[in-house]
């Protein structure tokens, strides 16, 4: 099989992180501690969105606490979900960001969890102001239900756009984990197109 086939393949089964939270089924008893790695990575991309957070909203002193989850019944790699004020969890899948990690290198597993981080952000601090309002993406005509859900998505891969930027990393990886979007599975995942104004509206602006 040649690269750009394994390539295709490698991201159409394992490129699932933007699913939304109500379409994601897991065993809630099979939740376990993040691996050291996984941790390190997810504790390294929550700060810097919290800089941004914070340098552009000086009345937010928390920003709250965002607890990284392992559970190896998740569909894919991303849950965030609110569970009380400044409070989030993140569930992620380790047989789905390992093959990534292997295939793109750090900066894969990186997006992914600052992605997540996006989400706790999204979700505790829906009125922050942002430095990327100006040229964040307009969402494309769909129903209602899909555009609340694309909307989400595409804000929290502004965040972490904001974080690859502040880390001083490159786009490449992000926007590899975003190729053929029309060949992943769920309706909820926004167009390619639009995840990639996003990622860069959040980079360009940070």
């Amino acid at each position: 099989m040649c690269r750009r086939a394994r390539l295709l393949l490698t991201i159409a089964f394992t490129s699932l992180f933007a699913v939304a939270v109500h379409a994601q089924l897991f065993d809630p008893n099979q939740d376990q501690p993040s691996t050291p790695f996984a941790q390190q990575v997810f504790s390294s991309a929550f700060p810097l969105e919290c800089q941004v957070l914070q340098q552009f909203n000086p009345g937010i002193s928390s920003c709250g606490v965002d607890t990284l989850i392992r559970n190896p019944t998740l569909l894919a790699w991303g849950l965030t979900t609110p569970v009380a004020p400044l409070i989030t969890q993140t569930r992620y899948n380790p047989t789905s960001t390992q093959p990534l990690q292997n295939q793109f290198g750090p900066g894969a597993t990186f997006f992914i969890f600052a992605h997540e981080a996006g989400h706790h952000f999204d979700l505790q601090f829906p009125n922050a102001t942002v430095p990327w309002a100006a040229t964040f993406p307009p969402i494309p005509p769909a129903n209602p239900i899909l555009m609340m859900s694309w909307n989400r998505e595409l804000r929290a891969d502004a965040w972490a756009g904001c974080a690859i930027k502040r880390a001083g990393m490159s786009l490449l990886a992000a926007a590899q984990l975003q190729q053929l979007t029309a060949m992943r599975i769920g309706a909820d995942i926004p167009p390619f197109q639009s995840e990639l104004a996003a990622i860069s509206a959040g980079y360009g602006a940070c």
